[in-house]
C-alpha cells in the first residue's frame, strides 16, 4: 500500500494490488467478495460497507450504471488515465468516456509505445502472457509512480484540452489558454511512500 501526504491535508491511499490480479483467469482474480476482508473504523467503515455491497467487479463494468462505478462526484478531486479504451477484444479493460474531473488519455486509443506487438512476442517469452496482454492496461497505474527525478528538471507530465485524439493533431490542441485553465498536470507518487 502506499500513502502520500498531501500540502492540503489530503491522504491518497494506494492499494499494491498487483500480486492479487497477476492471475490470468479474470474471474478468479476479481473473485468472490466474500474472501475479501475490509476492516474501516467510522467513515472508513461506512466505505468498507459499501464497497462489500455495491462493487461487483466485472468485465462489463462499461455497462454499469453511472452510480455505481467511478464518476467526477465520487471525490472532490477525480483523476483518471486512460492507457487502454478498446474493447475486451482488443486487449482492454478501460472505458473511453470522460468519467472524471481530470481526464488524460495516455496516446489516445493506440497502444503504449512499450506495449506494441513488435515488442510483446519476446516479453511474453521473458514475462509470461498475462502480464504481456494486461500491458496497455497496468500502464495507468505505472505512469502515477513516475519518479520526478526520471523527468527532466524542466519537464513535466501534463495533459492539454482537446475534444479528442484525433483532433490533438489536427487542430493542434498545444495552447492551454489564458488562464492556463486547458492545461492540468498529472499526479504522480513516490515509490518510497510505500508502507
Amino acid at each position: 500500500m502506499f500513502i502520500k501526504d498531501k500540502p492540503l491535508g489530503y491522504n491518497i491511499f494506494i492499494v499494491d494490488w498487483s500480486r492479487g490480479a497477476y492471475n490470468f483467469n479474470y474471474f478468479e482474480a476479481a473473485a468472490d467478495m466474500s474472501d475479501i476482508h475490509r476492516i474501516g473504523h467510522s467513515l472508513g467503515a461506512t466505505i468498507a460497507g459499501f464497497a462489500g455491497k455495491v462493487l461487483k467487479p466485472g468485465l462489463n463494468f462499461r455497462s454499469v450504471n453511472e452510480t455505481l462505478r467511478l464518476d467526477r462526484m465520487d471525490a472532490d478531486h477525480v483523476e483518471v488515465i486512460h492507457t487502454a479504451i478498446g474493447g475486451i477484444i482488443e486487449n482492454s479493460y478501460g472505458i473511453a468516456e470522460s468519467v472524471g474531473d481530470f481526464d488524460f488519455y495516455i496516446y489516445g486509443e493506440a497502444d503504449q509505445p512499450q506495449c506494441s506487438i513488435f515488442k510483446l512476442f519476446p516479453n511474453a517469452l521473458v514475462h509470461g502472457t498475462f502480464k504481456t496482454y494486461t500491458c496497455n492496461h497496468t500502464f495507468a497505474y505505472v505512469l502515477s509512480l513516475v519518479d520526478p527525478e526520471y523527468l527532466q528538471e524542466d519537464c513535466q507530465l501534463v495533459g492539454i484540452q482537446c475534444k479528442d485524439y484525433k483532433k490533438l493533431h489536427i487542430e493542434n490542441c498545444k495552447d492551454c489558454g489564458d488562464d492556463g485553465k486547458k492545461c492540468a498536470a498529472l499526479t504522480s507518487f513516490d515509490k518510497d511512500d510505500r508502507i
